[in-house]
């Protein structure tokens, strides 16, 4: 498994600094297509249906990148099994998610594979 912990997270909060960790994508060819991939799919329920390479933040594009990069193409196995991604109200969660995730299966090699879940929580 790979560290992805930031203790220095209110540091870089602060200066507007990245807060994924200094880690590469084990697979830097598939984490290079998972981008592609996602930056072509489109938002259907956007006026005009940008795709995610037009809509989408950079942040959001180094998780796709870090977290489908990070299966180990000698073992099959994934380097990073979950992600727990704190992101406030109107940040584009759910259309992310949908994104990450229609991504995720298109990359899919195996038949029936599990496919990380990504949801949303929504706390009164």
């Amino acid at each position: 498994m790979l560290n992805l912990s930031r203790p220095d997270w209110e540091q870089r909060i602060r200066a507007g600094q990245s807060l994924l960790p200094d880690v590469q994508p084990v697979d830097p060819d598939l984490a290079a297509k998972a981008v592609t991939i996602f930056d072509k799919l489109k938002i259907p329920d956007v006026i005009g249906q940008p795709t995610f390479g037009e809509a989408a933040g950079d942040w959001f594009r180094d998780i796709v990148s870090v977290l489908l990069g990070s299966l180990d193409p000698v073992t099959n196995e994934r380097r990073i099994r979950e992600l727990f991604l704190l992101v406030p109200k109107k940040n584009s969660k759910t259309t992310n998610g949908a994104g990450l995730m229609m991504t995720a299966v298109m990359l899919n090699k195996r038949p029936n594979e599990v496919v990380p879940s990504v949801r949303t929580v929504l706390r009164a």
